[in-house]
């Protein structure tokens, strides 16, 4: 039975990534890029835990894993593409280490806020899973073997559109929803834990006017 029900999330997630391809707009948006040079300030605000635990240098945000938090972008989306490449810290970092990239953001800002959340966490990575409320179907909770070790970076692009989402894992279709609850919101980066890196970081937003 279990292996009759991981077959059938396998053809949801490869119908609902179909539907993305079919669906994309003809005409390409514009990619933003939301890697700070010198200060996360620049476009991210970080909540529950100190900003001293976020840093940017040359591009690459690092955080230093504990006291739990985020940061979160300043804009609200509702249609996008968000990519982000992530490696965790080998040295002195937890057999499995921990993190998560939060799509559609709620207020309040709370150290669990309602959203849906793409896993980090080494051993289960490409996870899709709601939070505090959220809700989405027919996504992988449960992914398992997908992330490089420690130490290497690992890259996502998560597609949002009219509801849905799919992520691309290390350029492999791995996992996809639909039914997302809430529809919009922020898009966030993780503390829970250890010390995580992230670079590359964009976002496309596939609607004329972002919400504010």
């Amino acid at each position: 039975m279990f292996r009759t029900r991981v077959h059938f999330a396998h053809l949801l997630v490869a119908a609902v990534m179909v539907w993305f391809a079919a669906a994309r707009p003809g005409t390409a948006a514009e990619v933003e890029s939301l890697s700070p040079q010198k200060d996360i300030s620049e476009y991210w605000n970080p909540e529950v835990a100190p900003p001293d635990i976020w840093s940017a240098k040359d591009g690459v945000i690092i955080c230093k894993g504990m006291p739990h938090g985020y940061i979160h972008t300043k804009k609200e989306y509702t249609n996008y593409i968000f990519k982000v490449e992530w490696r965790f810290n080998p040295e002195g970092a937890p057999s499995d280490p921990n993190s998560g990239v939060f799509l559609n953001v709620a207020k309040p800002y709370k150290l669990w806020p309602m959203c849906i959340e793409v896993q980090l966490m080494n051993r289960e990575a490409g996870s899709i899973f709601p939070l505090e409320g959220a809700a989405v179907k027919d996504a992988i909770a449960h992914l398992k073997g997908k992330a490089k070790p420690r130490g290497e970076w690992n890259s996502y692009e998560i597609t949002v559109k009219d509801g849905r989402v799919s992520l691309v894992f290390n350029g492999e279709n791995v996992n996809a929803g639909t039914d997302l609850e809430p529809r919009r919101g922020a898009i966030a980066l993780q503390s829970e834990g250890a010390e995580v890196h992230f670079r590359n970081i964009s976002i496309q937003d596939l609607d004329t006017h972002p919400t504010q």
